[in-house]
């Protein structure tokens, strides 16, 4: 039964309304199947449980990893062609500052080697 449905039935069961701030942005969750964002009030209740178990899961094992896989890296620089910092940290399950820094990083790395590269005159 889609999240949408629960929320209408428990109104109807509590009388009361459904609070105004389950629409909107609030309620997007990015599919990494589909590669866009869907509207979590359209998702059935058990595809819902699933996702946010697998994003906890997947949160844990992050936060105590703080090194970006090459992997990562590639998929981030992809994904800001389109998108912000801060939604791909969401796509990637990293805060947007994460993103931020790492580029920082790695941009700075670059620099350095270039620096170094240069012959003295």
């Amino acid at each position: 039964m889609k999240v949408k449905d629960l929320l209408e039935i428990q109104s109807t069961i509590e009388k009361r309304k459904v609070p105004c701030d389950m629409n909107g942005d609030l309620n997007q969750h990015f599919s990494v199947s589909k590669e866009e964002y869907i509207d979590i009030l359209d998702m059935d209740l058990i595809h819902l449980v699933r996702s946010y178990n697998k994003i906890l899961s997947h949160d844990k094992i992050i936060m105590k990893r703080k090194v970006w896989t090459s992997e990562e890296m590639e998929k981030a620089r992809e994904l800001l062609k389109k998108h912000s910092y801060a939604t791909v940290g969401k796509i990637l399950h990293r805060s947007k500052n994460s993103v931020v820094g790492q580029f920082y990083r790695e941009n700075k790395k670059v620099s350095q080697e270039n620096f170094l590269d240069r012959e003295i005159i």
